[in-house]
């Protein structure tokens, strides 16, 4: 009885014991103080350098880098990839791996791990995308990148402390690891050497050209318009948020993103995105969607009218333009000159620039109707063309443009249709631009102004379009 009783208070205690251990909480670490503000600034200094995305959007369009969010490792080399300079080549290539978990949005980045030797996934056909990351696991990989042959990641600190990798040595043995942490060793990197180039990693980019900059100017005496950053990812809780958040998506030039949106939600999402004419859509040729129906996300291709892809190539995010672009930038080169000077005011650049469409450009379909390349080099366009045209040449003498897609009703009251036109910044304030319908199409063309920087108010009286998708109001017509 004694010996049973004593087992069973024995049994007890050590029941008690367990609970008391299970209730000790983990060794928790997150970013907080300097160092939170360190890693903020490292990730807007790489954000603005092209080398960094954020983990979503927050409400205002900007970039939100969850600095003290837990990284996986799919997100890990999707960021090794960035911060290597590899992100158009990932895109592009889409090399070849053996892993059957690898969701579609990782894909490239995977891909660009396994064929340069930076990770092999966690076995021979699974790769752990969704599984979390250490700090030694990332550790491990970034030295790899940087041509660490021998690195291990069972003890990768002695090499890190050699490369000057920035990491927060006494959490070093806890399991959760924070994409700012990450963001601070990706920054410090940029001052390593990668071993075998003998240079660092900051001298390789650069020396690479992978850094994105803005290429010489086409018209003597002007920058072109500013280098937009790229935006590969987006969050939205609600199809509503879906306008805004696009466009900013669209002002960046990327050729594909991916959208996290709520899980079963993706058929909904899909179909938002292919409504009417959307208006985040204009100088957008082509939209096409891939998702796996639970999984909380889609992927999002785009293909953008030829004055988009003439900015993208300016700003340095694709050295291989295509014939059409390269044809587009030696008519520029040649008409531009003839039309603007840097002399000009905003207003004389931008009523040049309407003026030299209307004149020149006759409206009508053809093959490339609805590009700034129909428009100024075959002479025709419809109106999707003029507004690509406007854009483009608004662009190149750095007049803040952009494009919009709507309705309108037309000309001769037989209804409203699908109708696109521009929105431009001269001295500070925003005005709207429609060079199609000053364009009148008749036996004896003339040239007029009467949709020549209007404000809302006039130009709602024959368009439509969305507001609540981050397009500027315009609240006044310019003084005539």
């Amino acid at each position: 009885m004694k010996k049973n009783c004593f087992r069973r208070i024995l049994a007890c205690l050590l029941v008690l014991v367990l609970c008391c251990q299970m209730r000790v909480p983990a060794l928790a670490y997150e970013l907080t103080g300097q160092r939170l503000t360190d890693a903020g600034e490292a990730a807007e200094e790489l954000y603005q350098m092209g080398l960094l995305q954020g983990a979503g959007t927050n409400s205002d369009g900007s970039p939100d880098f969850a600095l003290n969010r837990t990284m996986t490792r799919g997100e890990a080399v999707a960021m090794l990839a960035r911060i290597m300079g590899g992100d158009q080549e990932a895109q592009e290539r889409n090399y070849a791996y053996p892993f059957t978990d690898v969701p579609k949005w990782a894909a490239p980045y995977v891909g660009y791990a396994y064929h340069y030797g930076i990770s092999e996934g966690i076995s021979a056909d699974v790769f752990g995308t969704t599984d979390n990351i250490t700090l030694k696991q990332f550790m491990t990989l970034l030295l790899r990148a940087l041509d660490y042959h021998d690195v291990s990641w069972k003890d990768p600190i002695p090499d890190a402390r050699s490369a000057g990798l920035d990491f927060p040595e006494q959490y070093s043995h806890v399991d959760r690891f924070c994409r700012g942490d990450a963001i601070l060793m990706c920054r410090s990197a940029l001052d390593s050497l990668v071993l075998d180039e003998g240079m660092t990693l900051l001298s390789l980019l650069e020396k690479q050209g992978t850094l994105p900059q803005q290429r010489e100017s086409v018209i003597p005496g002007f920058t072109p318009g500013p280098v937009t950053q790229i935006v590969t990812d987006i969050t939205v809780a609600n199809t509503n948020e879906i306008s805004a958040k696009m466009r900013t998506a669209v002002n960046g030039l990327a050729p594909r993103m991916t959208i996290h949106c709520p899980a079963g939600s993706e058929k909904a999402y899909s179909q938002a995105l292919g409504q009417t004419s959307p208006s985040w859509a204009a100088g957008v040729n082509s939209v096409s969607t891939e998702y796996i129906p639970g999984s909380g996300e889609m992927v999002v291709v785009f293909g953008y009218l030829s004055s988009l892809q003439v900015q993208a190539y300016l700003q340095g995010k694709t050295n291989n333009p295509d014939q059409e672009t390269l044809q587009l930038l030696e008519k520029l080169k040649e008409i531009m000159p003839g039309i603007v000077d840097p002399s000009m005011s905003e207003y004389e650049l931008v009523r040049a620039i309407h003026d030299y469409i209307v004149d020149h450009v006759y409206y009508q379909s053809g093959k490339r109707d609805q590009t700034a390349a129909g428009a100024l080099l075959d002479g025709y366009a419809v109106c999707s063309g003029y507004m690509d045209a406007f854009d483009l040449m608004c662009y190149l003498t750095g007049i803040e443009c952009l494009q919009v897609t709507g309705t309108a009703n037309s000309v001769n009251g037989s209804g409203w249709g699908p109708h696109g036109w521009n929105k431009v910044k001269v001295d500070g304030q925003w005005y709207n631009v429609d060079c199609t319908w000053d364009d009148p199409v008749g036996a004896t063309p003339s040239l007029r102004h009467d949709y020549f920087l209007i404000s809302d108010t006039e130009l709602a009286k024959t368009h439509k379009w969305e507001r609540s998708d981050g397009l500027p109001e315009c609240p006044v017509s310019y003084p005539q």
